[in-house]
């Protein structure tokens, strides 16, 4: 049995996009939900190689630690060095790279950058203790790399060297890569289909050791409230990702027989389901960021049937009654999701994620000094 899905997902994969368009067909005529989603899982096996790393100024790097530290607080992150960190010294050559016996200072105040360390927690399959890929002794990058239908989070910590309430604001940047057959990283800009569909497939989200809920960083930029704070206390904090396995675990509600035994994804986080919903109504008002077509090359625009139907998709889907939403436009939507799945995966091999702190305006002490961001 293994062996003949190993088969079957192998040939899936080598179809041109015309002749994968045309097996998605063949295969949604058949009405056999449980074939087309096998299907769609199949195709939608892409990896991206992830690299983390955290602009700054003034840097410290410790065993375990990195920091950067600005006008009263500092930020870092704690763990060890990751699996693809030499392709972020090939991208950007400034950078001061961590590595894990170093105990020495490194100033950057001219520029530069310090690698996110990571941990089990990441999750993002590029961390193994600290080895590089060269010591890993693997073959190929997507070794290291996620894929749908996985999540992990990214931590970071900020101390404070004042009392008082803070208010900071911060960037998540993230910039895809593509790398070359010589193996020369080649920025992709915002502009591609790609990185528009990378904004909508690889979600982002802010929360807390207090409180671990999802606050959606929807447009790249988010802030942190910390009220109260103590001289030289530390908070710490974690970037929530998410790349969801297929459109049903974002769109259908729990008891829809097209989930197919997987669990519906953020509402974990957010029993109200607000967050979701919140992600659907962006899907119906954006889907150049969710949806392609590989027989047109396009992204979908609203004016699309499948489009238009996500709303009362999402509001009726698991209720009891049959025909609450056309099953139809579901699946023909469903497949326009794995199809932008693997735009993604043939025109981006990894992506940065940069932490860029922006400022901060403190209730009890006027402190507007420029962080030095570069």
């Amino acid at each position: 049995m293994a062996g003949r899905k190993l088969k079957q997902q192998k040939e899936i994969e080598q179809l041109s996009p015309e002749a994968l368009e045309k097996e998605i067909e063949n295969n949604k005529r058949k009405i056999v939900q449980s074939i087309v989603f096998i299907a769609a899982a199949a195709i939608a096996l892409i990896a991206i190689c992830m690299a983390w790393f955290v602009s700054n100024s003034r840097v410290n790097g410790t065993l375990v630690t990195v920091s950067a530290k600005y006008s009263g607080i500092e930020i870092g992150s704690e763990g060890r060095a990751g699996v693809h960190d030499d392709f972020l010294q090939t991208i950007k050559k400034e950078i001061t790279r961590y590595l894990p016996t170093s105990v020495e200072e490194h100033d950057t105040s001219s520029g530069g950058s310090i690698n996110w360390m990571l941990n089990e927690s990441s999750n993002m399959k590029n961390y193994k203790y600290g080895q590089s890929f060269e010591e890993t002794g693997a073959k190929y990058r997507k070794d290291y790399a996620i894929e749908p239908g996985t999540k992990g989070q990214l931590d970071f910590f900020i101390k404070t060297y004042e009392d008082g309430d803070f208010s900071l604001d911060f960037s998540l940047d993230i910039s895809p890569f593509h790398v070359e057959s010589d193996n020369t990283p080649i920025p992709v800009g915002n502009d591609p289909v790609e990185a528009g569909l990378l904004s909508g497939h690889i979600l982002y989200f802010l929360g807390d050791d207090e409180k671990i809920e999802y606050t959606w960083i929807k447009d790249g930029k988010f802030n942190i409230e910390i009220q109260d704070a103590k001289k030289d206390a530390k908070y710490n904090y974690s970037i929530y990702w998410v790349w969801p396995l297929n459109l049903s675990t974002i769109l259908l509600n729990e008891g829809d027989s097209f989930l197919n035994g997987n669990e519906v994804e953020f509402d974990d986080k957010d029993s109200t389901g607000t967050l979701r919903n919140n992600i659907v109504t962006d899907m119906a008002e954006h889907p150049n960021k969710y949806f392609f077509s590989s027989l047109t090359g396009q992204p979908l625009d609203t004016a699309y049937a499948e489009v238009k139907e996500i709303s009362k998709i999402h509001e009726n889907s698991g209720k009891n009654e049959d025909n609450k939403y056309d099953k139809q436009l579901f699946v023909d939507l469903s497949s326009y999701y794995n199809q932008a799945d693997m735009k993604i995966g043939s025109g981006i091999s990894f992506v940065t994620a940069t932490l860029k702190y922006l400022g901060t305006s403190e209730t009890t002490n006027e402190t507007t000094e420029a962080q030095n961001e570069r």
